[in-house]
């Protein structure tokens, strides 16, 4: 802790505690407490600087050493995006965001594994005979695929995801997410249309 920090919190404003609270690569996880705790008591805790102190009490999620400047997209967002478009789609998203976090190699092994959940997806509906088909309900194949998104996204993205937004990085919107969704779903039907063409 910077020498002296603690015992002139309580002359700093509002906003200079806020600016503390949001600078994660100058101040420590105990020293943005401090400025958090010090809000807190004055009652100018906002609902994400609520949350922000939440996760360093709980140590729920390692706190950055400073926020990557690209938007991520949020664990719920993949919902959405698998199963408007697909695995295509969740394996976009989820290669952004390991670009986002300089991992550049699990980027690459993202849209590995959307790919070939894609062909193994084609794979079941094209093989299934008809009779086995026909009793499966249309929204569970893309309710599997789309779990297993959402839980490969929250097994190795889920912690730095929250660290981002915690650190005050941002997220894309709801409306791009869609768009994804809407683009994955295109691709996906054109490439089914491609493999029926030629296989007919």
């Amino acid at each position: 802790m910077k020498i002296g920090f603690q015992e002139n919190i309580h002359q700093k404003t509002d906003r200079e505690l806020s600016m503390i609270c949001k600078d994660v690569s100058f101040y420590s996880s105990e020293e943005r407490l401090i400025a958090l705790n010090e809000l807190e008591r004055r009652g100018a805790l906002t609902p994400e600087m609520s949350e922000s102190k939440k996760f360093i009490e709980e140590e729920r999620v390692p706190m950055p050493d400073s926020v990557s400047i690209l938007s991520v997209y949020k664990n719920n967002q993949f919902w959405l995006a698998s199963m408007l478009g697909g695995p295509l789609a969740a394996g976009y998203m989820a290669a952004a965001n390991f670009k986002a976090f300089d991992e550049p190699q699990r980027a690459k092994t993202a849209w590995i594994y959307a790919v070939a959940a894609t062909v193994i997806v084609f794979g079941v509906i094209f093989l299934l005979p008809d009779a086995v088909m026909d009793k499966i309900p249309n929204y569970i194949i893309p309710a599997i695929y789309t779990g297993v998104a959402y839980l490969l996204v929250d097994r190795f993205q889920g912690k730095k995801i929250d660290a981002h937004r915690v650190a005050g990085g941002r997220v894309f919107s709801w409306g791009r997410v869609f768009a994804i969704g809407l683009i994955g779903a295109a691709v996906t039907l054109l490439s089914a249309a491609a493999i029926i063409l030629t296989l007919y």
